[in-house]
């Protein structure tokens, strides 16, 4: 008998299966999704069967044998299987490294004193489509998972961070709490060889998690729940495989034939088309606008009216006056100048390598490239008209920090900074004083939102610049965010140059972002109107990368030139061009949607093993 086994075992893309042969005596106990332990180059390792029955390009005499059947039982069931085969398949990861994912922790001694249970008959239901549930309060949402959780199957609640985890927790109905599993990227393999077994045995397991609970021992898996759908974390952009959640919940789905929900405040632009056009169901599709009247600041006015400091009046004001509770400013920038120009030339100071704006740091008189790391003195005179008229533009945490010194009592005040280069300090939960925290994005997860009493938004179109398609949505999601998050009598500020930008114009107005949205969207063939594929390419030298691309280029654009549904852009420049020690390009596919995972799967099999993919990425033209 042959039989086919991806080793448990990092592998190349190219070369991940093996042919093997069963004796006779054990041919007839050989299924698809046993564990096994076989022969593989000059040791024994682990591996899955995937398939039973096939031919061989080897003479089978040449094959080596499977040495032994680990368990009886699948470890994996054939819809797991198929599961993570079609991931490998899409985003171009080579089965062995998601198998490792899915499988408990092959530790030698342990396992041989474990059993695996038969799988009993699994519920048998139809794969329905998705359902989209808005809520405007905690209370409604836990209503909604208390009445939806199946008790006759297993169910998985998914959140985008760990910190959300722990506050769904908190949550749930106690009856609920007491039966769940939590599952996180922080566990030992001790703790994920208990829950595996936990879970792979228990038919009505409920699972709390993060993404990497997508890749547990279903078998009887009857629910998804998708919290704050809405939210650009659910991404997975810096390693293989970059799936968004959304995207593989809805195939783990479908394999598994469960049913989906999607739960949130904001939805994504995508998830309200579709359910607008009834692919996804809803029972009413309303997003309900800000409780709360923020203050809209218009930076323009302001300084037309002699006002040039970073903090409005009457934000100081109010921030002198907030008795109690703490204060956030968010400025998604560090530093005390986002970059140094001269005023006569206008010659703006970039990095060598990537060609980013070099952030001014006061304290240390430096600018400083956050990307390459690289640190050089402030320059006294410009570099290309050689003059000294060199003036510091917008500001970072550093800076607002020190604007909050001159002008805050330091005695009622604690101000702390809270961004990628520091760390959260541990006055941020046991000090008692009132606090200013100074942070980015990186704050955003880590501060007490219920002890906010002030929010200020204090450079809401920094993400409006960037040329980025979904730049608009990433600051509604965040608007919104804040807007659920904080207490009730809180107050939020929002410092724009923009104030009749539509996302701040459809804060009472939702249904407005997402109409104006669609029709750009619609205009460019952006998603949800196709579906956007990103590859990219990157080498030490720039010729290098670039002959890359067009090469890679010149190959897709003769694969489909009888494709109509497939629009192919130039070999582009990343940004930042240099990025982790290499050179990047990129390649933007736009897709129609009939037949588009066919399409993308034939465009993924002829690139050349060194390039990257990026199915529905978060971003065009960036890598971080």
């Amino acid at each position: 008998m042959l039989v086919q086994i991806a080793p448990i075992k990092r592998l190349p893309l190219s070369r991940n299966i093996f042919d093997y042969t069963a004796d006779k005596e054990i041919a007839d106990q050989i299924k698809i999704g046993q564990l096994v332990k076989m022969p593989f180059r000059n040791s024994v390792e682990f591996g899955v069967i995937t398939s039973i029955n096939q031919t061989s390009s080897t003479t089978i005499t040449k094959l080596k044998k499977i040495q032994e059947i680990v368990f009886a039982e699948q470890i994996l069931t054939e819809a797991q299987l198929g599961f993570l085969e079609e991931l490998s398949v899409f985003y171009r990861t080579p089965l062995n490294f998601l198998l490792k994912s899915n499988l408990l922790p092959l530790q030698k001694r342990k396992i041989t004193k474990i059993s695996i249970e038969k799988i009993k008959n699994k519920i048998k239901q139809k794969f329905d489509r998705p359902k989209i549930f808005i809520y405007s309060t905690i209370n409604e949402k836990k209503d909604y998972l208390k009445n939806n959780i199946e008790k006759i199957g297993q169910t998985l609640i998914l959140v985008p961070e760990i910190k959300q985890l722990r506050e769904l927790i908190g949550d749930l109905p106690a009856e609920i709490q007491k039966k769940c599993f939590v599952v996180t990227s922080e566990m030992s393999d001790k703790e994920m060889f208990e829950l595996w077994l936990n879970i792979r045995n228990n038919p009505k397991a409920i699972v709390l998690g993060t993404r990497r609970a997508l890749f547990l021992p279903w078998t009887n898996l009857t629910s998804i729940f998708l919290d704050d759908e809405g939210n650009p974390d659910y991404k997975s952009w810096d390693m293989a495989p970059r799936f968004h959640t959304r995207d593989a919940v809805i195939m783990l789905a479908k394999w598994q034939t469960a049913q989906v929900h999607f739960l949130t405040h904001t939805p994504s632009v995508e998830t309200y088309y579709f359910a607008d056009k009834k692919v996804y169901k809803s029972d009413k599709l309303e997003i309900k606008p800000f409780r709360r009247r923020f203050r809209l600041i218009d930076i323009k006015q302001e300084r037309r009216g002699g006002n040039y400091e970073l903090l409005n009046d009457d934000l100081l004001n109010d921030i002198k006056n907030t008795i109690d509770g703490d204060i956030f400013l968010f400025i998604n920038r560090r530093g005390d100048a986002g970059f140094v120009f001269c005023r006569d030339c206008g010659f703006v100071f970039k990095c060598v390598q990537c060609q980013r704006p070099l952030t001014y740091y006061k304290n240390e008189e430096t600018i400083r490239c956050h990307y390459c790391r690289t640190t050089q003195k402030m320059p006294e005179r410009c570099d290309k008209c050689d003059n000294v008229t060199l003036v510091h533009m917008g500001t970072g945490t550093a800076g607002i920090e020190t604007a909050l010194k001159k002008n805050i009592d330091l005695k009622k005040f604690k101000i702390m900074r809270i961004d990628s280069a520091s760390e959260t300090p541990n006055e941020l939960y046991n000090n008692k004083q009132q606090k200013i925290i100074v942070g980015t994005e990186y704050a955003w997860g880590r501060i007490d939102w219920s002890q906010i009493k002030l929010m200020a938004i204090l450079d809401a179109d920094m993400s409006l610049i960037v040329p980025e398609y979904k730049a608009p949505e990433y600051l509604w999601q965040g608007l919104r965010t804040a807007e659920y998050r904080l207490p009730a009598d809180s107050k939020i500020y929002i410092q724009t140059n923009y104030p009749e930008h539509p996302v701040f114009q459809a804060l009472y107005q939702p249904e407005k972002f997402y109409q104006e949205q669609l029709k750009e969207r619609r205009l460019f063939k952006y998603p949800p109107y196709n579906f956007l594929l990103k590859i990219f390419y990157g080498n030490t030298s720039e010729t290098a990368a670039a002959t890359a691309g067009q090469k890679v280029l010149s190959l897709l654009q003769h694969l489909t030139k009888d494709q109509n549904q497939i629009k192919i852009s130039c070999s582009l420049e990343s940004t930042p061009r240099f990025f982790r020690r290499q050179y990047w390009r990129i390649i933007l596919i736009k897709i129609g949607y009939e037949q588009y995972k066919k399409n993308v799967k034939l465009i993924i099999k002829n690139l050349p093993d060194d390039w990257k993919v990026d199915p529905n990425p978060n971003s065009l033209l960036s890598l971080d």
